[in-house]
């Protein structure tokens, strides 16, 4: 039998040895990615236990479903939160005429850099607002 306590440990797993993760905590940083795991484990026909204390691995798929759908409750209650106190989601926008100024700066042929430093602003905006 094959102790699992790292993530390095999975890797060394040969077809059809028995597997006991010792510390399901240090291989996985979810129920779901544990249930991968799990799951790829059990395709290389490994037996596969967890300790006595944690939910037994068929019950695995079912914990990360309830782990996201939780996560996006949580995520859907803050937003509706934040909307009722006047806040909007995401980060600051840019005002139409930064918009205009990339487009004209752009065809002109300046380098997305300088645009970006001279607008006080990342790359990835002039690179979004390029084809606006």
């Amino acid at each position: 039998m094959r102790i699992i306590r790292t993530g390095a440990d999975v890797a060394k797993i040969r077809r059809g040895e028995d597997v006991h993760i010792a510390n399901p905590c240090g291989i996985a940083r979810s129920f779901s990615s544990l249930a991968t795991m799990i799951t790829n484990m059990q395709a290389k026909d490994c037996k596969v236990t967890l300790p006595p204390d944690y939910l037994p691995p068929d019950m695995l798929p079912l914990a990360s479903y309830m782990e996201r759908e939780f996560a996006r409750i949580r995520s859907q209650d803050a937003a509706q939160v934040a909307r009722a106190r006047g806040r909007t989601m995401g980060g600051p926008t840019i005002g139409e005429e930064k918009i205009t100024y990339i487009k004209q700066a752009l065809a002109r042929g300046e380098s997305p850099s300088l645009i970006a430093a001279r607008l006080g602003v990342s790359r990835a905006t002039v690179y979004r607002h390029a084809d606006d």
